[in-house]
């Protein structure tokens, strides 16, 4: 086992370089920016996972993808709840919200895949 040094943790805990990925949507043709948030919240939100999964999925998408909280985008599709965009943009699709939100998760350290290719570093 090598050694560690102050800049192989920091870069490891990506204090010297910030986190940021992409996951690449096909149903919106471009890539949506996740950024980690507070694992608190991540928590919070997860805590709804056995009784709605799906919703649950949506509201962490929306948490942690900068994007659907545009104003511009809660204006023009008026959903019920904020994050109900998610559901509506990626249009009700299993798939993508279930890639996403796991590729999300993930980010805290939760191994369970999907077999999905879709995030870039």
């Amino acid at each position: 086992m090598t050694k560690l040094t102050v800049a192989d943790i920091l870069e490891r805990k990506n204090i010297i370089k910030p986190l940021k990925l992409t996951y690449n949507s096909e149903i919106l043709g471009g890539e949506i920016e996740i950024k980690k948030i507070n694992a608190d919240k991540v928590m919070d939100i997860a805590q709804d996972m056995q009784d709605n999964k799906y919703q649950t999925f949506c509201k962490l998408i929306f948490a942690c993808c900068p994007i659907f909280s545009a104003k511009e985008l809660q204006q023009k599709y008026k959903p019920i709840e904020p994050f109900d965009i998610v559901d509506i943009l990626l249009e009700s699709s299993l798939v993508e919200v279930t890639e996403l939100a796991m590729q999300i998760l993930e980010l805290y350290g939760i191994k369970e895949r999907i077999g999905v290719n879709n995030l870039k570093k």
